[in-house]
């Protein structure tokens, strides 16, 4: 009866230590932040600065990689491009962190100096090399 008790207790405990490895698979997270530099080691407290760039560095992570972005609009200078080659179904993420609001955008911020024309009319000079439609 020691013996068979014994064993079930082994073997209890080999279960729960399978269970607990199995449950704890290793998750990369890389944080993004407008305020961040894609220099930084992309924790909460140092994150990178772009998209872009954290979709590079998790392309190098074999496990699962969750990138998580703060509050902010960020602009886009170029297409983000997510090939299926580069990472495992179900194994990235991208997600606002904690819900903040978040807005990705493909259009670009422009710094004008509106000026009155008449009335309630408003003009700006735009960049000469500004491309207002698709550029080729």
């Amino acid at each position: 009866m020691t013996s068979l008790i014994s064993l079930l207790k082994r073997t209890c405990t080999l279960l729960i230590m399978i269970a607990i490895s199995s449950e704890s698979t290793a998750q990369t997270k890389y944080f993004v932040s407008n305020d961040g530099s894609d220099n930084n080691s992309a924790t909460i407290a140092h994150p990178f600065k772009t998209i872009s760039y954290a979709i590079e560095k998790a392309k190098a992570i074999s496990g699962d990689v969750s990138i998580e972005i703060r509050n902010g609009i960020y602009y886009l200078d170029t297409t983000i491009q997510i090939n299926a080659d580069n990472f495992l179904p179900g194994s990235l993420q991208i997600k606002s962190y904690k819900n903040e609001q978040v807005i990705i955008s493909g259009g670009r911020r422009l710094a004008l100096q509106w000026q009155p024309y008449k009335e309630n009319i408003f003009v700006a000079k735009v960049p000469a090399d500004l491309c207002l439609k698709e550029c080729l």
